[in-house]
């Protein structure tokens, strides 16, 4: 003879279709956490920026609610979307381009700037040259002051040579 079932058995031959097998209370914990957890969700994905308007008519944009009670428009705000990779490669490109002109240009302007810092410096040398070949070239009584104080005046070999050597300097100087 069969022996008798037992109540699991009835219950399970009673249940319905889908209906857990777990003595009542069981699945209490189990089901109490996939409410919280989809409650949570919900807050989450809810999470946005909150705009609203204080006292003196000031607007407030903020990621958490302003106190109870207090008037707030939620705005959603879009993802950014994901950038495309070509894109991204031609916005290097583009970056790699622009860096390489400014540079050039820096380079350029550095390059103008010495040159001219050269054309003072020479146009200086030249105007100092000019009024020395003047004087030689004017005559009169010429001298070189010594280290030690005392004049050395020129005479004629002496002082053509040193014309000599200014003229070469003038040519250096002024180009002529």
């Amino acid at each position: 003879m069969p022996s008798p079932p037992d109540r699991a058995e009835r219950r399970r031959a009673t249940a319905r279709p889908g209906a857990s097998s777990l003595p009542a209370g069981a699945g209490r914990p189990r089901w109490l956490a996939s409410v919280v957890l989809l409650v949570l969700a919900g807050t989450v994905q809810a999470a946005g920026v909150h705009r609203w308007v204080d006292d003196q008519g000031r607007v407030h944009y903020t990621d958490r609610p302003p106190d109870p009670g207090t008037e707030t428009e939620q705005l959603r705000i879009a993802p950014a979307p994901a950038e495309d990779p070509e894109l991204s490669a031609r916005r290097e490109k583009q970056r790699r381009f622009l860096d390489a002109i400014a540079e050039e240009r820096a380079r350029e302007r550095a390059d103008a700037e010495a040159r001219r810092k050269e054309e003072r410096r020479r146009a200086k040398n030249c105007s100092r040259i000019k009024r020395s070949v003047a004087q030689f070239e004017g005559g009169g009584v010429l001298y070189i002051q010594e280290e030690n104080g005392d004049r050395h005046y020129l005479d004629e070999d002496e002082r053509a040579s040193t014309l000599e050597v200014l003229r070469r300097q003038q040519r250096q100087w002024c180009g002529r």
